[in-house]
């Protein structure tokens, strides 16, 4: 049973390195600074499986571990990023509450201190106002294709409503710098045809950075950094074979998600110790070209791949 178990770790437990060429790798760091700097909106738009998931937690750690070392050095409190799943609600009030009990863990409170304002615009101020003492820097909003027209009107006004928060801040001895709380909003085609619609391009949205999948040739890079038995392999057969042969067998020509790419490393990985138990470590697994094929015709095809 021991025996059983440890080779069902050994596959659970796979960790795959993140692989630095991906679109969505080069330019989440880029998105979320320039976030940061400006405390404006920026979009980064791909397809399902391009990497974004991955790229933004990659990200999101990074900044964290330089922001940590920054606030120490400057004795400041450290910038916060709050990374948010994007809420799906139709309502403005349901929006502003769908973010504050993510944010907060907790129902937003409903009193309303100025009775000229509507509610909702009471709660969205005391939500930005609390946004700001925790030092928020930046709201990161995954799979915001799901974020309705109304979802993204509260987005923006999260944005404005910062901004002015900080007016006094903003203007100091005839100079301008940025203040308030950026936002990322990180999805799918459908978030482009929604921040259009917003009519917001160029004011709230200062950037939109659109990534797409992995080349024939990339796809080939990844297989070798994701398992040291391929990458034995590819030197065997030699660099330009071994790019002939995902590009024309693995991929048909066409590009692929890189999330199509891990799944079918896992899949390969798990059949493999099933098959050979006496593999000890992830670094014996060979590659073994029926293996391979058989683990691929496996899995179903993106409509994107």
């Amino acid at each position: 049973m021991s025996t059983v178990r440890s080779k069902a770790s050994l596959a659970e437990d796979l960790a795959l390195p993140i692989i630095p060429e991906t679109a969505a790798i080069l330019w989440m760091s880029d998105v979320l600074d320039q976030a940061l700097v400006e405390r404006k909106g920026v979009a980064i738009i791909g397809p399902k499986g391009s990497g974004k998931s991955v790229a933004l937690a990659s990200a999101i750690e990074e900044f964290r571990q330089k922001e940590q070392e920054r606030a120490e050095a400057e004795q400041r409190p450290e910038r916060r990023i709050f990374e948010l799943q994007s809420p799906r609600a139709e309502r403005r009030r349901d929006v502003i509450g769908a973010i504050w009990m993510e944010v907060f863990g907790m129902e937003p409170l409903q009193r309303a201190r100025n009775r000229t304002l509507k509610k909702d615009d009471v709660l969205l101020q005391e939500l930005v106002e609390l946004l700001l003492q925790q030092n928020a820097a930046v709201l990161v909003f995954d799979e915001a294709e799901c974020l309705s027209d109304e979802g993204i009107r509260v987005v923006r006004d999260i944005i404005s409503r910062a901004e002015r928060w900080g007016r006094e801040r903003r203007y100091q001895e005839g100079r301008y710098r940025a203040f308030g709380i950026g936002v990322v909003l990180v999805g799918t085609g459908e978030l482009l045809a929604s921040l259009k619609a917003s009519e917001e391009l160029g004011h709230r949205w200062v950037r939109i950075v659109e990534v797409g999948l992995l080349e024939p040739d990339q796809v080939a890079r990844a297989y070798r950094n994701f398992l040291p038995g391929f990458e034995a392999y590819a030197k065997q057969l030699g660099d330009a074979a071994w790019q002939e042969f995902v590009r024309i067998r693995v991929c048909m020509g066409a590009a692929m998600p890189i999330r199509h790419v891990e799944n079918h490393v896992r899949a390969y990985v798990r059949r493999m110790l099933v098959d050979c138990p006496n593999i000890a470590s992830v670094d014996e697994i060979s590659f073994d070209e029926e293996m391979f094929f058989m683990t691929l015709d496996e899995m179903p095809r993106q409509p994107d791949s």
